[in-house]
């Protein structure tokens, strides 16, 4: 028995607009359709995130938290050993990416990776757009 699964995505069958207002068109300069392009091509479109009409569908939190044994935990399942789990830990408090509230330890990701780039492990541009 085959489990198959449906997947369902509204489109409107009106011709593409672009930014500008203008009727988006092929090579041959006919019309497109986005939903008989994409069923066409076997394929499926998802929209740049900045134009997206509610600015907090792609927001994400950029703060890990958790408690020690989780942090050593995924540094594990990473391949770090235990040992430098804790290393992390100490460096990222001592380093001020790690902040300990109680059982919580939370790493602020772009103070990691200012730090990073300050100690020339990483390009800060090569992680974070101005």
């Amino acid at each position: 028995m085959v489990d198959e699964k449906l997947f369902y995505k509204y489109q409107s069958l009106k011709v593409a607009i672009d930014d500008y207002g203008k009727v988006v068109k092929d090579d041959k300069g006919k019309a497109i359709i986005y939903a008989i392009e994409n069923l066409a091509n076997n394929q499926l479109y998802f929209n740049d995130s900045t134009k997206f009409n509610d600015p907090f569908d792609c927001k994400y939190d950029i703060e890990m938290k958790g408690t020690r044994e989780q942090w050593i935990n995924h540094s594990q399942k990473l391949g770090q050993n235990h040992i430098i789990a804790l290393g992390f830990l100490a460096d990222g408090i001592k380093n001020g990416y790690i902040k300990k509230q109680d059982d919580l330890y939370s790493c602020d990701i772009i103070k990691l990776i200012y730090s990073n780039a300050e100690i020339g492990l990483i390009k800060k541009e090569d992680y974070l757009v101005s």
